[in-house]
């Protein structure tokens, strides 16, 4: 039996994050292969995630520290209570092998998520890039991503130098991919997110039933002034109410039900009830389709968009990726197409997985 580690971010505070990982590992072990989560630890990515930063508070300015104290200790009931709620999960789903522990593997894993964003995960250097990885062990990508900001000229040298040690590369966006491809002398494959690999089954199992009714769901990972009332709009063209779920963004408004700190568990359930989705977020798009819920993917013209972009492109769904200035008159998706689409793209993302693990 094939030993295999998933090296991701899997222990980010993060529902997308945590997710992804769960379903690769899910869907390893379905496929009867030994399987963990290797336990790494990057401090670009989940120093974010700590109760107290204390780089902020002590700093030169006092006045800026004030202000950090008296914001972090406004945040602190949350934030331990988030810990709580991802350390449940971390606990019951995960399998868990530590770096240390890494030298008895066959293969490793990297991705999915933006393990190759080198504006979060601190540059090249580093143990998603292969890097401090035993030669010994043989190393592939699966659906791994970055954004379109990353793909440019300065980059381009730390892409094709680093990625020289991988036998296999699987990414998640079609601009990626050909980037890559021009500068890379192997072939590079288009593979789904791993929440995309699992029956949709599954999730309806996995997730915990909304108490709420007659909603739409507004989920936002990066921050947009104006998406509530693009909610607002649509809410009032189907008599819904507005839940928000609330992730790393700030929501205050109390005309609102918020959601705060829900498990993963409950994040799966809000999309399967919700009357339509407004996001801005990858994960929210895919779970959207997953629950085959309306949605509408709002641009945020941050240069952050393209992860987006790449599946509704794939997915023939781009009349769903609007500006949140425009005029819309709600409508409903109708997902025979969609799901025709999916099964086309996990058909290709499994003969690569079964080619690369010798299945």
């Amino acid at each position: 039996m094939m030993k295999i580690g998933i090296l991701t971010f899997h222990r980010a505070y993060n529902y997308g994050a945590v997710l992804q990982a769960y379903a690769l590992q899910t869907y390893l072990k379905d496929r009867g292969c030994d399987v963990y989560i290797i336990d790494y630890y990057n401090k670009n990515v989940y120093s974010n995630y700590k109760l107290i930063n204390w780089k902020l508070i002590f700093r030169k300015n006092i006045i800026k520290s004030v202000f950090a104290i008296i914001e972090q200790a406004n945040h602190f009931t949350i934030k331990r209570k988030k810990k709580k709620v991802y350390t449940n999960f971390f606990n019951h789903y995960y399998r868990l092998i530590s770096w240390h522990e890494i030298t008895n593997l066959d293969l490793i894993i990297i991705g999915s998520d933006q393990v190759w964003n080198p504006n979060i995960v601190g540059g090249f250097k580093n143990a998603y890039f292969g890097f401090g990885i035993p030669k010994n062990i043989n190393l592939i990508s699966y659906a791994a991503s970055t954004e379109g900001i990353t793909l440019n000229e300065n980059n381009t040298i730390w892409y094709k130098k680093m990625l020289e040690r991988f036998k296999v590369i699987s990414v998640r966006e079609r601009a990626f991919k050909n980037y890559l491809e021009k500068i890379i002398d192997m072939p590079v494959y288009l593979s789904l997110d791993p929440t995309l690999l699992m029956p949709f089954s599954f999730w309806k199992k996995f997730g915990k039933i909304s108490l709420y009714k007659n909603y739409i769901l507004v989920y936002q990972a990066r921050r947009s002034l104006h998406i509530l009332t693009f909610a607002e709009k649509i809410a009032k063209q189907i008599n819904a109410q507005i839940v928000i779920l609330t992730s790393n963004v700030s929501t205050v408004d109390h005309k609102y039900v918020v959601v705060d700190n829900a498990s993963p568990e409950e994040f799966v359930g809000l999309f399967e009830n919700a009357r339509c989705v407004i996001a801005l977020s990858f994960h929210a798009v895919v779970f959207s389709v997953v629950s085959q819920v309306p949605f509408y993917a709002i641009k945020n013209k941050d240069g952050w968009d393209n992860r987006i972009e790449s599946l509704l492109d794939e997915l023939d769904l781009m009349d769903r990726f609007i500006d949140v200035n425009e005029d819309i008159n709600y409508t409903s998706i109708d997902y025979s197409k969609t799901m025709s689409q999916i099964e086309r793209l996990k058909a290709m993302s499994v003969s690569y997985l079964d080619r690369v693990l010798g299945l």
